[in-house]
């Protein structure tokens, strides 16, 4: 059975560390990487954020709004740009998979957090 490993955390969180550990331990993390260990090209993974962004609602100051997020369904615009921008890694032979999300500050954790539910609804199963 093949699994999907999804790296989340923000900025200086030891994100990188993680994703070179697992591809040092055989996990494919997709192709191409940057430094950092990020899959690229990322304009789908930032679209896809966008999209999302759009059923969020700014509070003011620095609170935000994200519950239609938990409980709207997923656009299909949102996963056709992440499975797009993981096409490498899903269609992978590999046993172990992974990816590791972008902490560009653009990105937030919530939006993370819908892309790694995301990707477990588009068919991979966890890792046990």
């Amino acid at each position: 059975m093949s699994s999907l490993i999804t790296v989340i955390g923000r900025g200086h969180g030891g994100t990188r560390a993680m994703s070179h550990t697992l591809s040092a331990s055989g996990v494919f993390m997709g192709e191409p990487l940057n430094p950092s260990g990020d899959l690229l090209p990322p304009q789908e993974m930032y679209e896809a954020c966008r999209v999302m962004a759009r059923f969020v609602e700014w509070q003011g100051g620095l609170q935000w709004d994200f519950r239609v997020l938990h409980t709207m369904p997923i656009p299909d615009e949102f996963t056709g740009l992440i499975e797009r921008y993981l096409v490498a890694v899903l269609t992978s032979p590999a046993e172990q998979r992974g990816w590791k999300i972008r902490d560009d500050a653009g990105l937030s954790v919530d939006c993370a957090a819908l892309s790694s539910v995301q990707v477990y609804l588009l068919g991979a199963q966890p890792a046990r």
